[in-house]
């Protein structure tokens, strides 16, 4: 079996990362300003991501789009929610035309790679902008990568041809 991380590596060999830009951000507090949060805060954060493959004249770009949310609350419940916040950022990635790789290798290079070099940008964020709302600055933990089997690609069934 083969792990998304050797999918993934086909392309990474190939990638400079162009840009990383922010497309969006957005947070919602529900933290009253002059009482500090005293009892223990449940965060949940998810993340995803999408990609496009651009071909030029000279290279290829491949866009990555991730998109980042946490929420605080004040128990696993999310009917007490403390504070949510939502940041996208999209990475440009180039590579020359004469890379080489499998076509699908591209989903997981998005998936890993996207995630970890937004990573750092999403934790800045994430301590900067809850500092500011009044739950002192979550630090989210340093991103770790997980390696998972992908099944092989089936080979395409053959087409039948009817005989009229």
């Amino acid at each position: 079996m083969t792990t998304n991380i050797q999918l993934a590596r086909q392309v990474a060999r190939h990638v400079q990362l162009k840009y990383v830009t922010m497309k969006s951000a957005h947070i919602e507090s529900a933290l009253p300003p002059d009482q500090p949060v005293s009892e223990p805060v449940s965060i949940n954060q998810q993340h995803r991501c999408s990609f496009d493959e651009k071909l030029l004249d000279d290279r290829r770009d491949i866009h990555v789009t991730t998109e980042f949310r946490l929420q605080a609350s004040k128990n696993a419940s999310e009917k007490s929610e403390l504070v949510k916040l939502e940041v996208t950022f999209v990475l440009v990635y180039t590579l020359p035309l004469d890379a080489k790789y499998e076509p699908h290798c591209v989903q997981h290079f998005a998936e890993l790679n996207g995630v970890y070099n937004a990573w750092p940008y999403w934790r800045e964020i994430v301590q900067s902008a809850t500092g500011r709302v009044g739950l002192g600055g979550i630090m989210v933990p340093v991103y770790r990568p997980v390696s998972a089997e992908v099944p092989e690609k089936p080979a395409p069934e053959p087409v039948a041809k009817s005989a009229q």
